[in-house]
């Protein structure tokens, strides 16, 4: 008797207990909850802040390698065709121009590129130039370093921006390397297009007329209408109006026009009277409508990755974040007034439990 009164006793001490037991822990997850959102807040607000200082940082710097290449087509040139000495007209003509670049070993912050240029036509190479330039890759600016030469001359101090732009734009004058001349020539602000619905920034660059710093070919005397017999000595001149267009988050060039006119001159004294020249080379050359659409739409998939580290990801985490942090707080003040006042509804119910159990 007495032990079926002890157990129907202890039921309602044991329910207590476990209410109690329930509540302390109900209370403990209650109260855990602040913290965990004030430190996923945290947690995100560092990481908008790592996206947007030093990855973004990392991804804006110019490649330190890579393989570029601009193709370049030209109808209806004129051309000298050196095996026979006649000009040649309407002849469709290819200008390639291939950047292939590396890591410099223990410079970091630099790249080292070499680059050529061949123009070829149905006879086959009709010129070729190939150079290599460092640049830096916070500016995209050239510098004397790391074997860099013109044509094997490696006395050529480069100047200017090379195969990459700066990345971010803004319509300034820009000197860009010219290996023709062997030095920087500016580019000046065009205007603005719409590139397979990216936008690009225009850039106009005049070249020459110029002598190129080369030596001077032999060639027949006869080719600048001369009665004398033999060869003379002929140096080469350049003229060109290049024409960039520069996706500028990324600083890449995804189409060019290239206006071009070569003539060879014989060096003083060669020839009497005025000094006739011969067109070496005449054409326009353009970077077929494919080839921009397909540059203009890489360059717009790395843009859009840039812009969204640079703003719209860091912005969005750090504002949830926020978010966060803040309902974190507003909970643990919530329970704070909720502990300073009247018991909560667990503890109401623990109350209860106790005095059925007395």
């Amino acid at each position: 008797m007495s032990s079926s009164q002890d157990e129907s006793a202890a039921g309602p001490k044991a329910a207590a207990d476990a209410g109690t037991t329930g509540a302390a822990t109900g209370s403990a997850r209650r109260a855990d909850v602040p913290a965990l959102l004030v430190a996923a807040g945290a947690f995100l607000v560092t990481l908008a802040l790592l996206l947007r200082f030093p990855v973004h940082g990392q991804l804006a710097r110019l490649p330190d390698g890579g393989h570029l290449t601009w193709r370049l087509e030209a109808a209806s040139a004129r051309y000298l065709d050196t095996t026979t000495w006649r000009t040649r007209e309407d002849a469709e003509l290819v200008r390639r121009i291939d950047a292939v670049g590396a890591p410099v070993p223990g410079a970091a912050d630099r790249a080292a590129w070499n680059v050529s240029a061949t123009t070829s036509g149905p006879d086959g190479t009709l010129g070729h130039l190939a150079w290599r330039v460092t640049v830096d890759r916070e500016s995209g600016e050239t510098v004397a370093c790391c074997g860099g030469h013109v044509g094997g001359d490696h006395s050529v101090r480069p100047g200017g921006l090379g195969p990459w732009w700066p990345p971010g734009g803004g319509e300034v004058e820009r000197p860009v390397f010219d290996p023709d001349l062997r030095t920087a020539v500016p580019a000046a602000p065009g205007g603005a297009d719409v590139i397979a619905g990216v936008p690009t920034e225009r850039y106009v660059q005049t070249v020459g007329p110029a002598v190129v710093p080369e030596p001077a070919r032999p060639v027949p005397a006869s080719l600048f209408g001369s009665d004398a017999r033999g060869t003379v000595g002929a140096a080469r001149w350049v003229a060109a109006e290049r024409v960039y267009w520069v996706e500028p988050v990324t600083g890449r060039v995804v189409q060019m026009r290239e206006r071009r006119t070569e003539t060879l001159r014989p060096v003083d004294g060669e020839i009497e009277g005025d000094a006739p020249e011969r067109v070496l080379l005449a054409a326009d050359f353009r970077t077929p409508l494919s080839d921009a659409t397909a540059n203009a739409t890489a360059a717009g998939r790395r843009a859009d990755l840039l812009t969204s580290t640079r703003t719209a990801l860091p912005a969005g985490l750090a504002g949830i974040g926020a978010l966060l942090i803040l309902a974190g707080f507003v909970r643990r003040a919530a329970a704070g007034r909720t502990a300073d006042g009247k018991p909560s509804a667990s503890g109401r119910r623990t109350d209860a439990v106790r005095r059925r159990a007395g």
